[in-house]
């Protein structure tokens, strides 16, 4: 695996599909996390639209740039809370848990509970992979992205 990747919704106005690329995990000293993604819309074809601009008059290219620039988000755990599915909430909702202690609390049968297949012999990075891309699909959900 070289990068860590998921399709997402479509750009909601043009319709053009839209990829979600990870580009950092950050791991603070207090331990809370810092996850970047780059979000790259797609032409009919699926070649990243900045990448496809083709003859386009000088004014033609920077609407293009501006309007399909990649996007990037950037969600910390710090000051998050969820309930007891993951699912972040406000922080005067009843029942709430950190989301550093959420994450910290997922173990084995957690990941197979949420469909992933694991046995004694799959690497723990290639879980680890896996808690991310299912990250930017939760915040794909959420119409974060």
């Amino acid at each position: 695996m070289n990068s860590i990747s998921l399709p997402v919704s479509d750009e909601p106005i043009s319709g053009f599909t839209r990829v979600a690329y990870h580009e950092n995990l950050v791991i603070s000293r207090d331990l809370n996390m810092t996850q970047e993604i780059r979000v790259v819309t797609h032409n009919r074809e699926g070649v990243p639209i900045l990448e496809a601009l083709g003859e386009l008059s000088p004014e033609q290219r920077r609407a293009a740039e501006v309007r399909y620039r990649d996007q990037f988000v950037s969600r910390t755990t710090a000051g998050a809370v969820v309930d007891q599915t993951g699912k972040p909430v406000e922080t005067s909702t009843e029942e709430t848990v950190s989301q550093l202690a959420f994450f910290q609390s997922i173990c084995i049968d957690d990941l197979k509970a949420a469909g992933m297949q694991i046995n004694g012999k799959t690497p723990v990075l290639s879980m680890f992979y896996a808690m991310i891309q299912q990250e930017i699909g939760k915040l794909d959900k959420r119409a974060v992205l």
